[in-house]
């Protein structure tokens, strides 16, 4: 299973791609004494900053001397309530959230992990302003993980936070091609991958045409199948709307079929729109091609397809702001 593989192979991506070895149980055993007195104070930052077990970044900020009094971890860290307790206190106190986890990683591996960009970059995680709720949904992500493949080499958070590190470098190294070809195909991955996607895009998304010709466009050279299926929904939205301003029957306006698109064929204030006669329904035809998924429906028929019903909105929403809500 390439996630296991991928935490067997930590310090081989480690040497390779931070420049030195990580051993990160070394840390947590020098921390023993702040978990055993749940706390996190200017003793347990400094073993994190200066540990010559593992690499602390150039770039962090070095907090301990910052932190006067102990910051209390609360004794029911693993609950939902004591992650937020504990996150929120943290970060109150550090002011940065990567560092945050890091600390908590290694006071309480069994349930946190490194929030890091080769991570979120690879499980394709949205950024968020709040930095507090953003690291409660990757440990969530890695709490998902860690049941759905229920592997004993994966028992705490932090082994598939390390699994995923390793796996976000290694998946784009040809020496590991096998395992990189195991990370496409699985599929509770793709489906996390997806579903951070969708969450990122659902913050904007209001369904306007506009949108959805972006998308069209956006996606045309990954799934051009899927592109013509959203610029078929573009079209039934302008061929719905022409059907009512022309004032054709509400009861067949909302029938959106071919014979409604040979109704406005007919129609002269259809002209306007600088459609060719016969234009509009071979756009229709190109439309039935893309949602019956035909054979016919080519890549490049879909970027035909695509681009026409663009400037078909485009036009329709000029034309409609010049005539003030009428083509009469």
């Amino acid at each position: 299973m390439w996630i296991e593989e991928c935490r067997v192979l930590f310090q081989v991506a480690a040497k390779k791609y931070a420049g030195r070895n990580q051993n990160l149980a070394k840390v947590e055993e020098e921390l023993e004494q702040g978990k055993y007195l749940w706390k996190v104070g200017r003793r347990e930052l400094e073993i994190i900053e200066s540990s010559d077990a593992w690499g602390y970044p150039d770039w962090w900020p070095r907090l301990s001397r910052q932190i006067e009094t102990p910051i209390p971890l609360p004794k029911d860290i693993y609950s939902a309530k004591g992650r937020l307790t504990a996150v929120e206190s943290l970060h109150k106190a550090i002011k940065n959230i990567e560092i945050v986890s890091v600390v908590l990683r290694f006071m309480c591996p069994d349930g946190f992990g490194i929030m890091s960009p080769p991570v979120t970059s690879f499980l394709c995680l949205f950024p968020s302003s709040n930095e507090i709720e953003q690291y409660l949904h990757y440990l969530r992500v890695l709490g998902d993980f860690r049941r759905h493949y229920a592997s004993e080499a994966l028992k705490r958070v932090a082994d598939i936070d390390m699994a995923l590190w390793a796996a976000s470098h290694l998946s784009h190294d040809p020496q590991y091609a096998p395992i990189a070809e195991e990370i496409r195909n699985d599929e509770h991955l793709q489906e996390t991958r997806i579903s951070n996607l969708a969450s990122g895009l659902g913050l904007f998304w209001k369904r306007t045409s506009l949108q959805r010709i972006v998308l069209a466009r956006t996606v045309l050279p990954y799934d051009y199948g899927l592109a013509g299926l959203i610029a078929a929904r573009i079209l039934e939205s302008v061929v719905r709307d022409l059907g009512r301003r022309l004032g054709i029957r509400d009861e067949i306006s909302m029938t959106i079929n071919i014979a409604l698109v040979k109704m406005l064929e007919r129609r002269p204030e259809v002209a306007k729109l600088g459609l060719k006669p016969g234009e509009l329904t071979k756009l229709w035809e190109w439309r039935n091609d893309a949602v019956h998924a035909k054979l016919n429906f080519t890549r490049d028929k879909a970027e035909i397809f695509v681009k026409r019903v663009e400037r078909l909105w485009h036009d329709w929403q000029t034309l409609g702001r010049q005539v003030n809500g009428s083509l009469k």
